[in-house]
């Protein structure tokens, strides 16, 4: 009940169609406003003397060929509407045949030189129905009624387009036999048939039996002859949704959901309407009789008075000749009805008929054992019955004085039990000390009529709750309870009680994710669709061996025993399906060493993608093995995240003492290190150049420069165009998480009444590192590179919320993006730098999502020029390199942010000759700090049954060029130095930005 609740959107009147139903009126106006169940559903019966629209034997029709997808025109009798309940039967089989529906599924089977029929509900095109056989078929194919399809209107009759197979027992499906021990099939959540409110299912069961013997489907009993045996019912799921198979030998089997029927939805104004479908199978219900030609037995199978129409389930053995079977009126004429096989007797089928006192079993001729029991109603008009019986209605989840506390979920669930031998139900009101609170569930199934609803209390007290049954004809009956309750505190944490929570414990049974959509657990499942799971991540458990790495926040869908263990189908879960009252602020400094983790390899970190998600090409990189580190997780007194001590004075960046700290002003105790010392060398005029990367070569960054620097002189001594870079960085991470909600708690439950006051997620991420390239260069070269250097995994954060694990995962990827062009020889200095980024979000139920980004915080240095003599005259050089880092942070692996953050240094130089009165070489340079971050959101978001789904929404991107200085030098630098007696020939090592 708790999930159908959490699925309404509002609480608001629910039009489900067009005109007003006839119904007990309302009396008051309920605290949880209904859901306005109103209109009828389009249905027409088949006139019982119409003729067959095919019947091939006679030449009215063509028979059944073995063309997959024939269409087969069903005339004016299904004009205008979406699906039809058609009788098929297939007449001397010439081989064994199968007749088979659109979706290529199974609906009859015929052994050669036998007759046979069923029943189904086939989905309407244009008039037509697919049907095939897999050999050439003589048929008679009836319309008995047709539906108009609505999954709005409770009771209406939806064919599937594509049927869903939910047990193969050859397959290991569902089972591997069905016997004497039930085997529970799951027929809900999958095949386009909803997780919850369902009212019933078509199910076609394929049956292989050793012998004859009876199967028992969600409460129906099922005889069935040796061999294979395809039929089609009507089941009722049970509140797992499932229906449960038995047999009395063991029997293989397939059961295919091919319609479905829709339940009324929450707080429904009334159950149903006109035209609706109700259950009323039950497994002591019907008989077994022995029927003679011209010899009918009396039978009523319409179980309630305000029923227009009546479906039933018959059968028939011993038959001794082939003959027609009906149910209905007494009548003369032409026969009509099931096929019953001489030697095979009729399989079980669907017989329709209008509610009447006079219906008889009519069997055409010879004998035969027929067995009949209903199936359910289609009902009619209300009508004011001042004497028929009354309904009933018990509370049996308390008795009177049962002490309830709401601290823990926040409501009780009432429940009981229902009869109505007059009309049918019509709604269940329920009752609190301030009068009306709201209509309650009604389910029905093989064990009877049941109802349930979601009660609370704004107060500590002793209150009586009265469940209040009303039928279609006006008659009503009531029952009460008093219960003692503990109502909910303002500091109380409140979680919805249907959460199953896994993997918090090792010792606990697992439950492994297999994508987003999909989990498997290895025992029979305590959870039914519509419940909610929540996966941890325990501390100590490697990342492996987790069943849900990321934590797991879903709603079940369907569920399938498969060979392996149990097959959960599951959907991204509302916070508020969880959560209905919590407070939790916590700030997390992610540098615990211990749980931080790295892997440098270089599929450790996924290729860049563009807009259109292909990966970009990039040249591959040679890795140099060894025992050195491209990526580390630096302890101690290796972690280097202070600001740098001297500040770029007049460069536009903010002094160190503006710079955020680190949360809480604590001192990181681990941080991610990465080292990068790449080679790219052009040999023989090659467009695409050799690039080798020598990092794990040494034991140490400093002794890798020193090999990269060596390789870098024996390739410019080689006269290669050459280029070589050395990069070290280190980057520390914090994370803030808020979740702050409340209820309006009143006498009933209602997720609208959930205000989410506070939902913030904000990572704080410190960058510092430095960088150094030289360049021997004489031809223009342009390229842009890409080096994956490690991934990191950061702690997984987890609050207690209440009982439920609230679950953050954080993860850094890192790597080197370089590009250039040049002509030239050059060495740059050692350039430091330092930012903090501030990235997160916040979403309340007033404001919506908002921004907390902040513009990121700079320090930088610049270390003196070396290396520019002899540089070639009218040369160019221009380069940016740095790394790139991708960090993000998952709230249950679905919600959450990821920051690009993507930090370069850009550097221009152009020298050349000219004439100023006097000719002069000239250097001209610019130095620049290119900053762009760009800020995502993974908007999956559901509240309230409504989901705020932006994909990847950007919340804001920074794009900055800073300039760290320009500057202009020339050869009259050189005569003024001499005329004073000395100085540098090199350019000045600091000069003032512009």
């Amino acid at each position: 009940m708790l999930q159908s609740v959490l699925g309404v959107v509002t609480a608001a009147a629910l039009v489900l169609a067009g005109g007003v139903a006839a119904s007990a009126e309302v009396p008051d106006t309920p605290e949880i406003a209904h859901a306005d169940v109103s209109g009828a559903i389009g249905h027409r019966v088949s006139d019982r003397s119409a003729l067959p629209v095919v019947e091939s034997e006679i030449g009215r029709g063509a028979a059944l060929t073995d063309v997959a997808g024939t269409t087969v025109a069903l005339g004016d009798a299904v004009a205008g509407s979406d699906a039809a309940l058609v009788r098929i039967a297939a007449l001397s089989a010439p081989v064994d045949t199968r007749v088979l529906r659109a979706g290529a599924v199974p609906v009859l089977d015929v052994v050669a030189g036998a007759s046979a029929s069923t029943t189904v509900l086939l989905p309407l095109e244009d008039g037509a129905v697919q049907l095939w056989a897999d050999a050439a078929v003589d048929v008679r194919i009836e319309v008995l009624a047709a539906f108009d399809s609505d999954p709005l209107l409770p009771g209406s009759m939806i064919a599937l387009q594509e049927p869903v197979l939910r047990a193969d027992t050859s397959a290991g499906l569902a089972g591997t036999v069905v016997g004497a021990a039930e085997v529970p099939v799951g027929v809900v959540g999958a095949g386009g048939v909803p997780s919850e409110d369902v009212r019933a299912v078509y199910a076609t069961l394929v049956v292989d039996a050793p012998s004859p013997t009876t199967v028992i489907a969600g409460g129906q009993r099922l005889p069935v002859p040796a061999g294979r045996t395809t039929l089609t019912t009507i089941v009722a799921p049970d509140a797992t949704g499932a229906v449960g198979l038995t047999a009395d030998v063991d029997v293989a089997a397939q059961l295919y959901v091919t319609g479905w029927i829709p339940d009324e939805p929450p707080f429904a104004s009334q159950v149903s309407l006109p035209g609706s479908f109700v259950v009323t199978a039950d497994l002591t219900d019907g008989a077994t009789v022995d029927l003679s030609e011209r010899e009918p037995e009396s039978v009523h199978i319409t179980r309630h008075a305000d029923a227009a129409y009546g479906l039933a389930v018959v059968a028939a053995t011993g038959a001794s000749e082939t003959t027609l079977l009906d149910l209905g009126p007494a009548y003369e004429g032409r026969a009509r009805g099931a096929v019953v096989d001489a030697r095979r007797g009729a399989i079980p089928q669907l017989v329709l008929t209008a509610q009447s006192p006079d219906d008889v079993l009519t069997l055409r001729r010879g004998q035969a054992s027929v067995s009949w029991a209903p199936v359910g109603d289609i009902l009619g008009e209300e009508h004011v019955r001042p004497f028929d019986a009354r309904p009933t209605v018990t509370i049996d989840s308390h008795d009177d004085g049962h002490d309830v506390d709401l601290g823990d979920h926040g409501f009780f669930t009432l429940s009981g039990a229902l009869t109505a031998p007059g009309s049918s139900i019509d709604r269940v009101e329920i009752s609190g000390p301030d009068g009306l609170i709201g209509t309650a569930d009604v389910r029905s199934d093989e064990d009877g009529i049941h109802w349930e609803f979601g009660a609370a209390a704004p107060t500590d007290g002793s209150f009586t709750y009265t469940a209040t049954v009303y039928d279609r004809a006006g008659h009503s009956a009531a029952d009460d309870v008093v219960v003692d309750v503990v109502a909910v505190d303002a500091d109380d944490t409140v979680t919805a009680p249907d959460v199953r929570v896994f993997n918090q414990d090792p010792r606990q049974q697992w439950l492994h994710q297999r994508g987003d959509t999909e989990a498997l657990l290895d025992v029979e499942p305590d959870f039914a669709p519509g419940d909610v799971l929540i996966g941890a991540v325990p501390a100590g458990v490697d990342e492996s061996a987790m069943g849900t790495p990321d934590g797991w926040l879903v709603r079940v869908v369907a569920i399938d025993r498969v060979a392996e263990g149990w097959r959960i189908a599951v959907e991204q879960a509302g916070l508020d399906e969880a959560f209905f009252q919590v407070d939790i602020s916590e700030t997390e400094q992610l540098d615990d060493g211990a749980r931080m983790s790295v892997d440098d390899d270089p599929s450790a970190v996924a290729a860049p993608v563009d807009e259109a998600g292909v990966p970009i090409a990039y040249p591959e990189v040679e890795f140099a093995d060894g025992d050195g580190e491209r990526a580390w997780v630096a302890t101690g007194s290796e972690v280097d995240l202070d600001d740098i001590a001297e500040d770029a004075t007049g460069t536009g960046f903010a002094p160190a003492s503006d710079v955020r700290p680190m949360a809480g002003d604590s001192v990181a105790s681990g941080s991610m290190s990465m080292q990068a010392n790449l080679l790219w060398e052009w040999k023989d005029g090659a467009k695409t150049p050799n690039i080798k990367e020598f990092s794990k070569k040494a034991a140490t960054p400093e002794e890798a420069q020193r090999i990269l620097d060596s390789e870098y002189t024996a390739a410019s001594d080689m006269d290669s165009l050459t280029l070589a870079l050395a990069m070290k960085a280190q980057v520390g991470a914090d994370l803030e998480f808020v979740f702050r909600t409340h209820f309006t708690w009143e006498w009933g439950f209602s997720p609208v009444k959930i205000v989410v006051d506070d939902l913030t997620m904000k990572v704080i991420a410190t960058v510092k590192g430095s960088l150094q390239l030289k360049a021997s260069i004489a031809t223009k070269v342009e390229s842009v590179t890409w080096v994956p250097l490690g991934a990191f995994v950061l702690p997984t954060v987890t609050f207690l919320a209440g009982p439920l694990p609230v679950v953050i995962t954080n993860d850094v990827l890192t790597s080197l993006k370089s590009s250039y062009g040049a002509e030239a020889k050059i060495a740059l200095p050692e350039i430091s730098w330092k930012r903090v980024y501030t990235y997160g979000f916040t979403y309340s139920t007033a404001k919506g999502f908002q921004t907390l980004s902040e513009e990121p915080k700079t320090t930088s240095k610049l270390g003196p020029f070396e290396g520019l003599n002899g540089l070639t005259l009218s040369a160019s050089i221009t380069a940016g390199v740095g790394p790139e880092i991708v960090a993000s942070a998952k709230f249950y692996g679905a919600l959450g942010g990821e920051l690009v953050i993507g930090g370069q240094v850009k550097f221009e130089i152009t020298a050349g000759v000219e004439n100023v009165g006097h000719w002069r070489a000239f250097i001209q340079y610019k130095l620049l700090l290119a900053l762009e971050m760009n800020g995502n959101v993974k908007l999956e978001f559901k509240l309230f049954g409504k989901k705020l789904e932006l994909g990847k929404a950007k919340l804001f991107s920074y794009v900055l060029e800073i300039p760290i200085f320009t500057g202009r030098w020339t050869t009259d630098a050189l005569s003024a130095a001499a005329a004073a007696g000395g100085g540098s020939s090199s350019p000045p090592g600091r000069i003032t930005a512009v």
